[in-house]
């Protein structure tokens, strides 16, 4: 735990296991944080490969926790959070392939949450928030694959109070939200393989739901005004 109310702080830590000839692991965390109040937890595991993970954190109260483990695979997580009481939770268990994810926050109160397992698909997440109050999150479970497709999925939220959802279950999908205003809801749902859906909206107190599942399908959604809300399956 890395808390100090300190101006400045700037914390960096390298741990690289032994090497042999029947194993290399190494795990690599960096940690910065300018401001006050913040706190930054990083636990990494690796087995034959390596753990990536940074933290740049500043402003006031801010909190991150990292979690990263890997057999034969490689994470790799980066985080900036600038602003006042926004937290950041990232779990990411890969083998094989591995997984991925961004988080970049502006403002206060933004919460954002990453959950990725995977089997030689992996997964990618990317998450930006920018205002105040808004909340994100991912899970990403990827399936054996014999393409080793990944699961790809990206929030961008702009606004006061919005929040958006992202379930992945498979290989091969890719899901995207924005969200532009304030007090939107956001909600994908993909299970089997090569499922691709969109879902831009504009305006406030916007509500949508889409379902995905069955052969592969792909579906964009784009919303203007308030108030509106749907469920769209698709299989």
């Amino acid at each position: 735990m890395v808390s100090k109310p300190f101006f400045f702080l700037v914390a960096s830590a390298t741990a690289a296991a032994s090497l042999s000839a029947a194993q290399a692991t190494e795990n690599i965390s960096s940690i910065e944080q300018i401001g006050i109040g913040h706190t930054a937890d990083i636990v990494q595991k690796g087995a034959a490969g390596m753990n990536t993970a940074r933290v740049k954190q500043s402003g006031a109260s801010n909190a991150a926790a990292i979690i990263q483990e890997g057999s034969g695979a490689q994470n790799r997580m980066s985080l900036d959070q600038d602003g006042a009481a926004n937290t950041a939770n990232v779990n990411q268990n890969g083998n094989t392939i591995g997984n991925d994810a961004e988080l970049l926050q502006l403002g206060q109160g933004n919460s954002a949450s990453v959950g990725q397992t995977g089997d030689s698909g992996g997964n990618f997440a990317s998450i930006v928030q920018q205002g105040g109050l808004n909340a994100a999150t991912v899970n990403q479970n990827a399936a054996m694959d014999a393409l080793a497709r990944k699961n790809f999925a990206a929030i961008d939220q702009n606004g006061d109070g919005n929040r958006a959802d992202i379930i992945q279950n498979g290989s091969g999908h890719d899901a995207e939200i924005l969200q532009d205003g304030s007090d939107n809801n956001g909600t994908i749902e993909q299970t089997d393989n090569d499922q691709k859906a969109i879902l831009k909206q504009f305006g406030d107190n916007n509500s949508w739901t889409i379902q995905q599942s069955g052969a592969a399908g792909a579906l964009t959604v784009e919303q203007f005004g308030s108030g509106g809300g749907i469920t769209i399956t698709q299989f």
